[in-house]
C-alpha cells in the first residue's frame, strides 16, 4: 500500500486558494450564461410570453368590454419599462397608439392615464385624422405599435 504524504500548511492553503478560484470561475460562467439568456429573451421579447418583437398581436372580444384602456395601460407600461399585471416588460422605449378615436376624446384618456403613469414620456399617440404614420414611425422609432380598433387600420389602407 502506498503511502500519502502529508501536505504541508502552505500546500494546503494552495489547494483551497485554487478551489476557491474555481468556484468563482464557475460561478461567473453560470451568470454570464444567465445574463446571455437575459438578452436572448430581451431580443425576442417586448412581454414574455405574451408579445414577441415583431410579430403582430391581437386583442379580440366583444364591444364594451375594456380592450382599448388594457392597450393603453399594456402601451403606458412598455413605455415605460413597468409591469404589466404579473408580467415585466423585458423592452421597453417609445410607443406609438394608433387611435380611431376623435383627439379631444383620446385626449381626456391619455390626460387620465399620466395620473396613474407619471413621468411616462415614451408615450405617442396619432389620431385617425394624422397621415403621417410612416414618418411618424420613421422618427419615433417604436418598439411597439399599437393600432387601436380593426377600423382604425383599414383607414389608413
Amino acid at each position: 500500500m502506498a503511502k500519502q504524504k502529508k501536505l504541508t500548511a502552505k500546500q494546503q492553503a494552495l489547494l483551497e486558494l485554487m478551489a476557491q478560484e474555481k468556484a468563482k470561475k464557475e460561478q461567473r460562467e453560470q451568470l454570464q450564461e444567465q445574463k446571455s439568456k437575459e438578452t436572448m429573451l430581451r431580443d425576442q421579447w417586448i412581454m414574455f410570453p405574451l408579445i414577441p418583437h415583431k410579430a403582430i398581436t391581437l386583442i379580440y372580444g366583444p364591444g364594451d368590454t375594456d380592450k382599448t384602456n388594457l392597450a393603453i395601460d399594456l402601451a403606458y407600461s412598455v413605455s415605460g419599462g413597468l409591469r404589466f399585471i404579473y408580467f415585466p416588460i423585458l423592452s421597453s422605449g417609445n410607443v406609438l397608439y394608433i387611435t380611431s378615436d376623435p383627439a379631444d376624446m383620446f385626449q381626456q384618456r391619455v390626460r387620465d392615464m399620466n395620473l396613474v403613469y407619471y413621468g411616462v414620456e415614451n408615450f405617442y399617440w396619432l389620431s385617425r385624422q394624422n397621415l403621417s404614420i410612416e414618418k411618424d414611425i420613421d422618427s419615433i422609432r417604436p418598439v411597439l405599435v399599437v393600432i387601436d380598433k380593426i377600423k382604425t387600420a383599414n383607414a389608413y389602407s
